[in-house]
């Protein structure tokens, strides 16, 4: 089978949404290079996002990036489907991956 498929699941608060659990799979859209990454969520808040990508990532505090939670229906992302975002903090850790937060564009995410 070639490429690749997630479907994205848009829930109006992260916090909020019961289909969000611990071990969901993420796709980032790297603005400055226009390449996919995929990581795993580590936790959710209205704050933002904890996740984890492979060093190959290489993103960077402050970056824009766009992103989309994948679910179980196995469908296609569409770019423009996709959550804006902005990566907050980035940490190296021991198993030589990234942990990033990611805070999603105000527009995104429901008051």
């Amino acid at each position: 089978m070639e490429g690749t498929t997630m479907v994205a699941m848009f829930p109006p608060s992260l916090a909020c949404d019961n289909h969000l659990r611990s071990h969901t799979c993420i796709k980032v859209l790297d603005l400055l290079t226009n390449r996919y990454h995929v990581g795993i969520v580590h936790a959710a808040s209205d704050d933002g996002l904890e996740i984890e990508m492979p060093l190959s990532a290489h993103l960077r505090a402050g970056q824009r990036v766009h992103f989309a939670l994948a679910d179980e229906a196995g469908s296609i992302i569409p770019r423009h489907a996709m959550r804006r975002a902005m990566v907050r903090c980035v940490h190296t850790t021991p198993q030589a991956s990234l942990r990033i937060d990611l805070t999603p564009a105000a527009e995104c995410v429901a008051a």
